[in-house]
């Protein structure tokens, strides 16, 4: 099991729910901070690839904590885990299984830490997908609280049109999203952000941030999914801001952690101070 240790921080693990991924991980300042925001991941890995867990945020989190002063107005970090459509469950994981975890992920997290308007959500390929499946209300019927929404998301090298980007890759996706979504492409319409039909200002009201971020170089995940939720979002008068300067293929982005360390601590610029 990869470690947990940061130095400088104290980690905790919560549990949401019996599965062993229904898991999230939070680290802290051993002088915990009454105030700041709150940063959350959400890992990706084509809704399938256990080898993605909620650990992928560590070398982000190491890059944020070495600049003192830009971290200054963080709280602490957190990065959640869920079920996975890899064909080793019975019954199969599927859709909306995956959102269900995170909403009960993050609810748990606002009951132990009082999430409010105090978090920036980070979503990488998958991850982003669900971070946006958050706004759209696509959780099961059974999932009656509704944990509190985010000031700001950002979305890295993101999947938000599943027909499309199958389609522009050959039909080559049709295996893991088949997995995950079902075999009705009607449904993975539904379930994709770039196609929802609703209003995402509706849904996440007020003064939000949103950005788009992606690589030239990610040969997995191309700009036409940045292109088609940014449209969208326009179209629901939700700004939007892209950033298409990332660098690097796509699990580089993570890997790395510093480029997520820079979106996030600019997206804070853009946010007020919590005192």
């Amino acid at each position: 099991m990869a470690t947990t240790d940061i130095p400088g921080l104290v980690f905790t693990s919560h549990k949401f729910g019996p599965h062993s991924l229904q898991e999230v991980g939070v680290w802290e300042s051993g002088e915990a901070k009454s105030s700041g925001y709150w940063a959350i991941f959400i890992h990706g890995g084509a809704w399938r690839d256990r080898s993605n867990t909620f650990r992928d945020f560590i070398p982000s989190i190491k890059h944020m904590i070495q600049d003192q002063d830009k971290s200054s107005s963080i709280r602490g970090f957190m990065s959640l885990d869920y079920r996975l459509s890899d064909g080793t469950e019975t019954p199969p994981v599927q859709h909306p299984d995956h959102i269900d975890d995170i909403a009960a992920g993050l609810s748990l997290l606002h009951e132990k830490y009082c999430l409010k308007d105090n978090y920036v959500l980070i979503g990488h390929s998958a991850g982003a997908t669900l971070a946006f499946q958050l706004l759209m209300g696509v959780t099961s019927p059974q999932v009656t609280v509704s944990p509190p929404l985010p000031v700001a998301i950002i979305g890295i090298s993101g999947i938000y049109d599943l027909v499309g980007i199958n389609d522009r890759h050959d039909g080559n996706y049709a295996g893991f999203i088949t997995s995950a979504f079902g075999s009705n492409q009607g449904d993975w319409q539904n379930a994709s952000p770039a196609k929802f039909t609703g209003d995402f200002h509706e849904n996440w009201p007020g003064d939000r941030l949103t950005i788009l971020a992606h690589s030239q170089e990610d040969s997995l995940v191309d700009t036409p999914e940045a292109d088609a939720l940014q449209a969208n979002l326009q179209r629901c008068k939700s700004p939007v801001h892209i950033v298409g300067n990332l660098r690097g293929e796509h699990d580089f982005v993570w890997q790395d952690g510093s480029q997520i360390a820079e979106l996030v601590f600019d997206t804070l610029l853009k946010l007020p101070r919590l005192l």
